[in-house]
């Protein structure tokens, strides 16, 4: 058996997340079959240290935050990062929503537009009142 190179409450981040961070709550080891072959593959369950959210992911897709498992973000790190990710949000929704705003100009007669404009100003409202 494999032993798993990540313990509990290690601090992580996962390839294609960027620099979020996330810590690791548990983790499985799978022994998978085929006719041919078997292997053992380890599988961490982690929760953003931001937003709480929860994420599966294989063991090489893991690699130690600040190449520490002791160190933790401070408050200020990660209230920086958050406003990041927010900016990127709005940002994002803006772009959405100036692009849904020429299609009901150039389509007035269209509903599902005007909808996803109403959609996208919710949303706007949502992450900006974070």
């Amino acid at each position: 058996m494999n032993k798993p190179e990540y313990t509990f409450s290690d601090l992580v981040h996962i390839a294609g997340y960027g620099s979020r961070v996330f810590k690791i709550e548990s983790y499985r080891v799978e022994q998978c079959f085929s006719p041919s072959e078997e292997w053992t593959d380890i599988v961490y369950d982690l929760i953003d240290t931001e937003t709480g959210a929860y994420v599966e992911c294989d063991e090489e897709d893991l690699r130690l935050a600040d190449g520490s498992s002791m160190r933790k973000p401070t408050a200020r790190e990660l209230s920086g990062q958050a406003r990041k990710d927010r900016a990127k949000r709005v940002d994002e929704l803006l772009d959405a929503m100036n692009d849904t705003k020429v299609l009901v100009e150039m389509f007035p007669e269209d509903d599902e537009f005007k909808a996803k404009v109403e959609y996208l100003t919710i949303k706007l409202a949502e992450v900006t009142a974070e």
